[in-house]
C-alpha cells in the first residue's frame, strides 16, 4: 500500500507494535471495501452463480465443475480447443479475434502433425461407445466442440453421458488420463472422487 501525501508511515511502540496513523486506517477500510463491492459485482454474474472458482470463466470449466468432473478432463479440453484453434488459424480460417498472426509463419510440417493430432482426436470421439455403450459419437463430438472450441454453453436439453464421454475419450487420446484407469473403472473415470 503506498502511502498518500501527508500520511504519516507506521511507527513503532516501544513493546514492537506497529501504529498506523487514523488516516491510513480510514484508506486500508476503504480499499477494502472497495474490493468487497467489486467482489459481489464478480459473484453476481450469472454464469459465476455465486462460485469463486476460476473454473467459472468458460463453458468448458463450467460444465466441469457443474457435473463434478475430474480436472484431467478440463485440462485436456482446454489443450484440444487451443490446438484447434491454432490449426484454424495456421490453416487461414476466419476466428474470433483470440489469436493474433497470420498462421503464415508457422513450419508446414508443424500444421500438418496438428491436423493430424485433431484427426487422432475426433477419430477417438466418434469412437466413445467404447466407454458407454449408451453414448453415440456424432452427438459426443458436436458437444466436444460446442465446450473445447466455441465457449458455447451445454444446452439445458443436452445429453450429458455424450458429452462426459467425448471429453474423457479426448483426455485418454491426449494422454491426461491413462487407458487402464478407464478400461477398469469405465465413464466413472471422468469423476472426481
Amino acid at each position: 500500500m503506498t502511502m498518500a501525501q501527508g500520511i504519516s508511515p507506521p511507527r513503532k511502540w516501544r513493546n514492537g507494535r506497529v501504529r498506523h496513523s487514523r488516516a491510513a486506517k480510514q484508506i486500508e477500510q476503504h480499499q477494502k471495501s472497495v474490493e468487497e463491492a467489486e467482489m459481489r459485482v464478480v459473484l453476481a454474474q450469472p454464469h459465476r452463480r455465486g462460485s469463486r472458482s476460476q473454473l467459472r470463466e468458460n463453458a468448458l470449466g463450467r460444465f466441469v465443475e457443474d457435473n463434478g468432473l475430474r480436472m484431467a478432463l478440463y485440462n485436456a479440453g482446454r489443450e484440444y480447443g487451443a490446438l484447434k484453434s491454432k490449426w484454424r488459424a495456421a490453416k487461414g480460417a476466419p476466428m474470433p479475434d483470440r489469436l493474433g498472426g497470420s498462421g503464415a509463419d508457422i513450419d508446414a510440417a508443424i500444421v500438418h502433425a496438428w491436423g493430424r493430432t485433431i484427426a487422432r482426436c475426433e477419430d477417438a470421439v466418434m469412437g466413445c461407445r467404447s466407454i458407454d455403450p449408451r453414448a453415440y459419437g456424432p452427438a459426443a463430438l458436436g458437444y466436444v466442440e460446442w465446450l473445447c472450441c466455441d465457449g458455447k454453453d451445454f444446452p439445458d436439453n443436452g445429453d450429458w453421458r455424450d458429452a462426459t464421454c467425448g471429453i474423457l475419450v479426448l483426455a485418454v487420446e491426449l494422454g491426461t488420463i491413462e487407458q487402464k484407469e478407464v478400461d477398469r473403472r469405465g465413464l466413472q473415470a471422468a469423476y472426481a472422487d
